[in-house]
C-alpha cells in the first residue's frame, strides 16, 4: 500500500492545535485544516498539510529528514524521496517552485525549514487570541574555536574546520555567526564582553540582554573506540544550555549541534 493512501492520524505533537499562520498571502488554520490564499481556499493533502503544519510550527528551525519521518510518517517504511515528493506537492499547491523555495527551504543534506516570516496567532480555552511573529532583531552566535581530541593531531582541523558547517545551518534560520580567535585582542561585538577560565567556560557581562547579545558557543570533540562524541555549550545571557552528540562523523555531529542550537537563538 502507498504511504499516501494510509490512515493519517494527527500530528502527536500539536493534537488540539488552534494555531493560525499569516505569511505572505496565505493564511493556515490547524484546527480546520485549512489553507486560504488571498481569501480563496487551497487544495492540500492530508499529508502534505500536516507537513506544512509541521514545518510552520518549528519557528523557522532546520528540520532533519529524520525527524520528519518520525513525526509525519509515524515511522512507516518510506524513503527521502517520499519527503521530496510531499515538499513538491506543498510548495505546487502555494504557487512556489524548486528554483524559487520561497517559502520551502531545502538545507542540503539536513532536511527542510519554512523560509518566510511567520505571525502565529494561538487560542486557549476561553476562545482568547495572543499574537507573535517570527523575525525582528536578528539573533547573533559566536562560535568559539572547537577543542579536538587530545594527542590526535590528524583531528587538529576540527579546531576551525567545523565553524562552516555549523555557520551553513545556523545563517539559513537566519542567525549572524561570528568567530573568535585564541587571541586576547580578538574582536567582539560591542555589546558582548565573553571570557573564558581554565574549563572553558564563557560568561557574558551581567548587563547583556538575549536582545542585544550575542550568544556564546563553545564545543569539543572526543573520539572513544571510533566513536565520537561532540560537546557543546551555549552561554546565552544569564542562561546555559548544554547536549551532545554521537555518531562517526565529525561534520554531521556539527551539522546536528547547530540545529539544536538556533531554536535556543531564536527563542
Amino acid at each position: 500500500m502507498n504511504a499516501d493512501s494510509e490512515i493519517i492520524f494527527p500530528l502527536p505533537q500539536h493534537p488540539k492545535s488552534r494555531a493560525v499562520f499569516h505569511f505572505g498571502e496565505f493564511t493556515v488554520r490547524c484546527d480546520a485544516r485549512e489553507v486560504v490564499r488571498s481569501g480563496e481556499s487551497v487544495r492540500l493533502e492530508r499529508r502534505a498539510f500536516d507537513l506544512l503544519a509541521y514545518l510552520l510550527h518549528q519557528d523557522g528551525r532546520v528540520v532533519p529528514k529524520e525527524e520528519l519521518l518520525e513525526k509525519v510518517w509515524f515511522n512507516q517504511f518510506v524513503c527521502d524521496s517520499v519527503i521530496a515528493q510531499c515538499i513538491m506537492k506543498v510548495r505546487k499547491a502555494l504557487g512556489d517552485n524548486g528554483q524559487a523555495a520561497r517559502l520551502i527551504k531545502t538545507v542540503h543534506r539536513v532536511g527542510y525549514r519554512f523560509g518566510l516570516a511567520v505571525r502565529r496567532e494561538t487560542s486557549n480555552a476561553d476562545g482568547a487570541q495572543s499574537s507573535s511573529e517570527a523575525g525582528g532583531t536578528v539573533p547573533r552566535v559566536i562560535w568559539l574555536p572547537t577543542e579536538p581530541p587530545v594527542g590526535q593531531e590528524s583531528l587538529s582541523w576540527v579546531k576551525t574546520g567545523l565553524l562552516p558547517v555549523a555557520a551553513h545551518v545556523l545563517r539559513s534560520q537566519g542567525i549572524a555567526v561570528f568567530q573568535l580567535s585564541d587571541s586576547p585582542d580578538s574582536h567582539q561585538p560591542p555589546t558582548t564582553t565573553a571570557g573564558s577560565n581554565a574549563h572553558g567556560t564563557v560568561r557574558l557581562d551581567a548587563g547583556s540582554t538575549r536582545g542585544e547579545a550575542a550568544g556564546i558557543v563553545t564545543s569539543r570533540l572526543r573520539l572513544d573506540n571510533d566513536i565520537y562524541s561532540f560537546d557543546w555549550q551555549l552561554q546565552l545571557a544569564s542562561e546555559e544550555f548544554m547536549g551532545t552528540a554521537e555518531g562517526e562523523s565529525p561534520v554531521e555531529l556539527a551539522l546536528q549541534a547547530a540545529g539544536a542550537i538556533a531554536p535556543l537563538l531564536r527563542c
